[in-house]
């Protein structure tokens, strides 16, 4: 008997040692599978500005927030979109719009960026600006820049917080006029929100 006692003690340790060092099927967390989110993010179609002043992607499920017929008054095209909700300060919002002649914003490009940081501009504490980098979208010289700011959220909610929120903007030189992308989300998730004006700045396109 005292034999066998081996043979049979083996076996056993074997596998006590493979189950162990085998990880649990249902506990394992899958390492390529993303968001949910971000995969309804990145798919887009394309939206066309009226009169075909500009096309780009934008995301599919974004909801795009409706013109109330102002814009066109102010000589201004384009588009507004609303990300998914999320409880880290609102949802994302992808904006692209053409500044024409006569608009009430600005009468060019260099114009438009001296507003944003004309002398005097009120600034909370926190509120910070990068430098003004150069770049290049279809074609046409550009700028673009980033703001920190933030905000209270629930907006008129005896429990609003303050939220560091993250404003990209990159303005586009044309003749006449010109174009304003940008993106604004809670600063702790932009980085998720990104792609998306990085896929609309790779399409854009003026005729």
């Amino acid at each position: 008997m005292t034999d066998r006692v081996p043979r049979l003690i083996v076996p056993a340790l074997a596998v006590a040692l493979l189950c162990w060092a085998s990880p649990d099927p249902l506990s394992a967390k899958p390492k390529s599978v993303k968001p949910a989110k971000e995969n309804a993010m990145l798919r887009t179609k394309e939206f066309v500005a009226e009169k075909g002043l500009f096309r780009c992607a934008v995301p599919a499920d974004w909801r795009q927030v409706p013109d109330d017929g102002q814009d066109a008054r102010s000589h201004v095209a384009g588009v507004m979109l609303e990300g998914p909700a999320s409880a880290e300060g609102g949802p994302p919002v992808l904006t692209a719009f053409y500044y024409g002649p006569g608009n009430t914003v600005a009468e060019d490009a260099e114009a438009f960026l001296g507003r944003q940081f004309r002398p005097g501009r009120i600034k909370l504490p926190g509120d910070e600006d990068s430098a003004v980098s150069d770049t290049v979208v279809a074609g046409r010289k550009a700028r673009t820049f980033t703001r920190k700011s933030s905000r209270l959220y629930p907006p008129d909610s005896v429990d609003a917080k303050k939220v560091p929120m993250l404003r990209e903007t990159v303005v586009i030189a044309n003749k006449p006029g010109f174009f304003v992308l940008e993106l604004t989300s809670p600063a702790s998730s932009s980085g998720r929100w990104r792609p998306a004006l990085k896929r609309m700045l790779e399409s854009f396109k003026v005729p």
